[in-house]
């Protein structure tokens, strides 16, 4: 859809409420506290593009000029997990920033995959109610990020007490996942 007469290229945006026509500009800078802050990066985007997708980007035009950063502090708008994970291992960047909230339905009934304990080395997880998962896969999603599913028996979650703030899994094979 045209949004601006005068540059086709221009769309419309909206952030935490505000919209605007045009784009957004992804500005990186120095942050030592004995040194002058100074601009290193600027990214032009799209209003329309999440900042989460100019992450590595941004790493990657740092990483041409020589001034890829030890620790990368940004908002939470450009984290994710797997932001993290591929900025330490592929890039030796340590991503630091406030990543997004459980918005999962189950967290807001009370029990998020927080109140769960997990155990990678012998990939198991523990529901508060103290049930042991029965099946843990590594899996995509349609976008390609990998994730782990854990699956908890019916045989658990059909009589837990805890049942309704935990899933609403129709109880065919499993309980929670």
């Amino acid at each position: 859809r045209l949004s601006s007469p005068y540059d086709r290229d221009a769309h419309y945006g909206l952030k935490r409420g505000a919209g605007w026509c045009g784009y957004k500009v992804h500005l990186s800078e120095t942050c030592e506290p004995d040194q002058p802050h100074l601009i290193t990066n600027v990214h032009t985007t799209d209003a329309t593009v999440v900042d989460s997708e100019v992450t590595e980007q941004i790493h990657l035009d740092l990483a041409g000029r020589g001034l890829e950063p030890g620790t990368h502090v940004v908002d939470a708008g450009y984290v994710t997990a797997t932001l993290i994970l591929t900025a330490r291992q592929e890039k030796a960047i340590d991503l630091l920033g406030p990543v997004g909230l459980d918005t999962h339905a189950t967290a807001k009934q009370g029990l998020g995959q927080e109140a769960f304990t997990i155990d990678w080395q012998t990939r198991t997880a523990t529901c508060p109610a103290g049930a042991t998962s029965v099946s843990w896969s590594d899996q995509r999603k349609p976008n390609g990020t990998p994730i782990t599913r854990v699956h908890f028996a019916i045989t658990d979650c059909g009589p837990c007490p805890l049942r309704a703030s935990c899933t609403k899994a129709d109880g065919h094979r499993y309980g929670r996942s």
